[in-house]
Order: C-alpha cells, then structure tokens, then sequence
C-alpha cells in the first residue's frame, strides 16, 4: 500500500497551535500540500511562511460559528478538497465541574465535538459522492478516561468525539468500488495508515516536548 503523502492535500485545524504547527510542518515535510486552518490569520501566515512553506496555503475558520464551518466545506472546489483532514484545534478552559456555568460548556463543545463532526459529516459526503479515498485523523484525549480536578467539559467533549470517529471509521471503510474507496477497507491497510500516522504525529509531539499519550482516530 503506498504511504506517501506527497502531492497529497492535508487540511489541519488549529494549525497554529502546539501540535497544530508541528503537524503542518511534520505533513508538509512528507510532500503534502498543507491547508493550515486557524482563527488566529496572521499567526497561520507566519506558521506558512517560517515553518511551512509559502507554497501552502491559509484558510481562516472560526470553529465556534458551525454556520460558516458548514459553507466553508461545503465552498471549496474539487480542486481544493483534502485527502487528509486532521481535526486538531481545541480548547481547555480550566475549571471544576462544581464550579462551571452550563453556558461555559457550549463554546467548548461547539469547537472540541460538534465542528469536528460537521466537518466530518461535510467532507465525507463529498468523497462518497465522488468515490474518492480519504483519510480522517481525529485528536483525542487520555483525559476523556482519567478524573481530574479540573478541565471536566473538556474531557467530555474529547470523549464524545471518539464514538462518531469511530462510526465514521466504518462508513468510509464500507464505501467503496473496485477501483477506489474511501478509507481503508481492510484490517491490514487501517493498521499501515494507522502506524504510518501516529510516526508522523509521535515525531511532531517529540518536536514541541509534549510527553502525554496520544490517540490519533482514523
């Protein structure tokens, strides 16, 4: 099975951020075109230009408003679709449960769960409507599974995002034709993409000294 992700389009939300940066630099030195995706602009830019590449490219996505997240997917070309989309951006406010607002969970929930489903959701279709192959790598959490004093709407908002990953898994996988799929379809290539990944995304956490485990869902 080739591996290679050159020429590939890799589309990456919170690109700009720890292991968002590391990721698109990791993507673009394996070939790939990447689509850095941040709220910050300007910070996406520089991340292009010093880290990446100026041959890639920039879109600004703001991940709380799931109107423009939904248009923004739905906008782009042929030509423009990813091959890979890489769900990474998030947010962790700190906070005890005992002490968070119900009106502190939806920003968090709207940006951790729900734009990674409709993004989901959104490109799926349009690789089955074209029977193209693609590839999704969600960014999960060891938290979601612990207890900890704080940071409670966030670990249920990783936890949440495992089951539709997960589903998604199995629609991609069962969508196929004999001469393209979308997503691996057997054990043996899920476990190839899959090792394939988390060397991509264990050599990007070594670079931003980040020790914590990782769960890469694809």
């Amino acid at each position: 099975m080739d591996m290679s992700f050159a020429a590939k389009r890799v589309f990456v939300t919170g690109a700009t951020g720890l292991l968002g940066s590391e990721l698109s630099r990791a993507f673009a030195e394996e070939a790939a075109f990447v689509m850095l995706s941040d709220v910050e602009v300007s910070a996406a830019e520089a991340q292009r230009r010093l880290a990446v590449g100026a041959s890639h490219s920039v879109y600004p996505l703001n991940l709380a408003n799931l109107v423009k997240v939904r248009a923004f997917v739905d906008e782009l070309t042929d030509a423009e679709r990813p091959d890979v989309v890489v769900n990474n951006a998030g947010i962790y406010p700190f906070g005890d449960l005992l002490d968070s607002a119900p009106k502190e969970f939806e920003p968090i929930f709207k940006i951790n769960t729900m734009a990674p489903r409709v993004i989901m959701q959104r490109f799926a279709k349009r690789w089955i409507a074209k029977d193209r192959p693609g590839v999704f790598v969600n960014a999960s959490s060891a938290s979601a599974e612990v207890a900890q004093a704080n940071g409670s709407a966030y670990r249920a908002s990783k936890a949440a995002l495992e089951p539709p990953t997960r589903r998604m898994l199995s629609v991609l996988a069962l969508t196929r034709s004999a001469s393209t799929r979308c997503g691996p379809a057997s054990p043996q290539e899920r476990r190839l993409v899959d090792d394939f990944l988390r060397n991509i995304l264990r050599a990007s956490l070594r670079r931003c000294h980040w020790a914590g485990p990782l769960y890469p869902a694809i």
